[in-house]
């Protein structure tokens, strides 16, 4: 691994770190706000949708790494 990969790879980790947060805080949010379960599913399943992203980032990094 050359240090231009891990140039590269790194904002990518970043960003991967920042959306697995905002997932987290999502998935919270959904399940602590009153409202309906249709509502509280929704915003689960929208939290996973940032979570498998912030997965495809992370693999796209350590692709560029390896």
């Amino acid at each position: 691994m050359s240090a231009q990969d891990k140039a590269d790879a790194a904002p990518l980790i970043a960003e991967a770190d920042r959306l697995e947060r905002l997932a987290d805080e999502m998935a919270a949010d959904s399940t602590r706000h009153c409202g309906g379960t249709a509502e509280k599913m929704r915003g689960l399943k929208q939290a996973h949708l940032v979570k498998m992203e912030a997965q495809a980032l992370r693999e796209k990094a350590e692709r560029l790494a390896s």
